[in-house]
């Protein structure tokens, strides 16, 4: 709050001595009057609210215009033009006008002429809606922490140097460039906008049509639905025409048609068949609408965390199944990742990477242990030697699962850990990456390779499993000459557990997006696997805006 009250402050300061003839007109004496008499009334007022509208902040806006001696702030015309322009722009970037009172900044807008009152409340729902408007391009609309606990990242705060440059901005009447200088400054984000305003156009189009259930339609089949499916891969794109290649029935699914498919696919992070079955089918009947929504919400994603990163990190998308590893801000690598299952949800948060293990042993977790590896030992009393697994005292010695007695095995949980051996049989693989959290979340190598062969790569109890963990070993490393990737496969030949610091510590970012941009500018949506977009659309849609 303190911040946002030096951030009027100074904003106030480059407006105070120019004064709008209208105001002159009007008197000053009467609009300061005016002013004090609504503020008063607004600070002894359970509703805190000025014309019927709900402001930002019951405290930010007396405080500025006490500051100001109660003197109006927006009395340069073409500030307050260049304000409503910007208010008006929010749109384009996902958020919503009216969250910023533009209906009412309009309407007062063209009765100021009539009273002092007017000019007033004109006043200050431009202050309220400008500076609500700022905070939301800033930092986001919706508060991230309130979606999940687990949400680590540091929010951004006006510092003193942006104060003072956006104090000088005004003053020369940069309001448009100072707003557009808060939103963030990524390929990400405005290639997502691009990619808005082009699914608004389709929506205004009409949007697509929907597809009627039925068997899996496969290249080669002579179904009804198939003109249906070529009407709608055209609307997106995926085909360049609703035409056939070839002078056949229109209700042939043929080779232009598979491909067009396979596109759609690509794009939707569905399995790459030619088919439409029940995923794609699905994907293809989602609305334009939804779609539009669906960027919306993974702009709002990118304002909570562009602009709050370092130029070397890692960052796996959740949603997406990938990891992506930058350095010098620029993407160097990515690989395809396994997540959580929706019922052992990956978390979203940030931590910092310090070393890995090479041949690493895997503890069992107690929730693993209880609910998965001591029914099974119950059941076969050579599970754990089966399974390269051993038990574990404090002291690091081993037993065998025999020295367990029957009511033990009854327990949910034993007087030791169970502990599998490093090898290429390991859950972890021949390698995992630390970054030490509450979490108890690592990424790793995985034996079970055959499942990164799938679109949807929700399959681990939380960690992030890694398609091909020794490039990703051997890019953390690079940077130290002794660890080359020879290096590297030598001692996992050898087969010891090895624990290598990195050079120096790298940032992970846990994050969820459903729709991204390619850098080749392709859009991609993913499949909301945890089902968070509609909870965050809820809010970002909600009217009152009270903090």
């Amino acid at each position: 709050m303190k911040r946002l009250i030096f951030f009027i402050l100074f904003f106030s300061i480059s407006i105070l001595p120019n004064i709008h003839a209208q105001d002159r007109m009007l008197g000053q004496d009467e609009l300061v009057a005016q002013m004090k008499s609504v503020l008063k009334a607004y600070e002894k007022s359970d509703s805190i609210a000025v014309a019927g509208t709900h402001l930002f902040s019951k405290k930010v806006i007396p405080a500025f215009y006490a500051f100001r001696e109660y003197v109006p702030a927006w009395t340069d015309p073409n500030t307050v033009a260049q304000a409503i322009a910007s208010i008006k722009g929010a749109y384009k970037e996902g958020l919503n006008p009216e969250d910023y009172h533009l209906s009412k900044i309009l309407k007062y807008r063209s009765r100021q002429n009539n009273t002092a009152k007017d000019a007033v409340f004109l006043d200050i729902l431009l202050t309220d809606g400008v500076l609500l408007y700022a905070s939301h391009l800033y930092n986001g609309k919706v508060d991230p922490v309130s979606l999940d606990s687990d949400w680590n990242l540091e929010k951004k705060r006006f510092g003193a140097d942006t104060l003072n440059r956006l104090d000088d901005v005004i003053a020369k009447g940069g309001i448009t460039e100072k707003l557009d200088g808060l939103k963030p400054q990524t390929p990400v984000y405005t290639n997502l906008k691009k990619q808005l305003e082009h699914y608004r156009v389709i929506v205004d189009k009409g949007g697509w049509q929907q597809i009627e259930d039925g068997e899996t339609l496969k290249p080669g089949m002579d179904d009804k639905r198939v003109p249906a499916v070529r009407r709608r891969l055209f609307v997106e794109g995926f085909v360049l025409d609703t035409l056939m290649e070839s002078d056949v029935p229109t209700t042939y699914f043929d080779k232009k048609l598979a491909q067009g498919v396979v596109k759609f696919q690509q794009v939707y992070g569905l399995d790459l068949d030619s088919a439409v079955g029940k995923g794609t089918l699905a994907s293809l009947n989602v609305t334009a609408i939804q779609r539009v929504n669906q960027i919306r919400v993974n702009l709002e994603r990118a304002r909570w965390v562009t602009g709050n990163l370092g130029n070397d990190f890692l960052l796996v998308n959740i949603a997406g199944f990938e990891l992506f590893l930058t350095k010098d801000n620029k993407e160097v690598w990515r690989t395809e990742v396994m997540v959580g299952k929706p019922y052992h949800k990956t978390p979203v948060f940030r931590g910092k990477m310090s070393y890995l293990v090479l041949n690493p042993t895997w503890t069992i977790p107690s929730g693993i242990l209880a609910n998965e590896t001591i029914p099974k030992m119950r059941k076969d009393p050579g599970y754990l030697a089966k399974n390269n697994m051993v038990l574990m005292d404090n002291s690091g010695k081993k037993y065998p699962q025999s020295v367990l007695t029957p009511s033990q095995l009854q327990k949910n949980y034993l007087p030791y850990q169970v502990v599998q051996t490093p090898g290429p049989h390991n859950a972890l693989g021949r390698v995992k990456f630390i970054f030490p959290n509450s979490h108890s979340v690592y990424l790793h190598d995985t034996p079970s390779k055959s499942l990164f062969s799938r679109a949807s790569r929700a399959f681990s109890h939380g960690c992030i499993r890694v398609k091909d963990p020794l490039m990703l070993a051997k890019h953390l490393l690079a940077d130290d000459a002794k660890w080359s990737e020879e290096e590297i496969n030598k001692v996992i030949a050898k087969g010891d557990l090895t624990n290598v610091r990195l050079p120096k510590p790298l940032d992970v970012l846990l994050l969820y997006w459903t729709a991204g941009v390619e850098s080749n500018g392709q859009v991609y949506f993913k499949e909301d696997v945890y089902d968070r977009d509609q909870f965050i659309l809820d809010l970002l849609d909600e009217k009152r805006l009270v903090l």
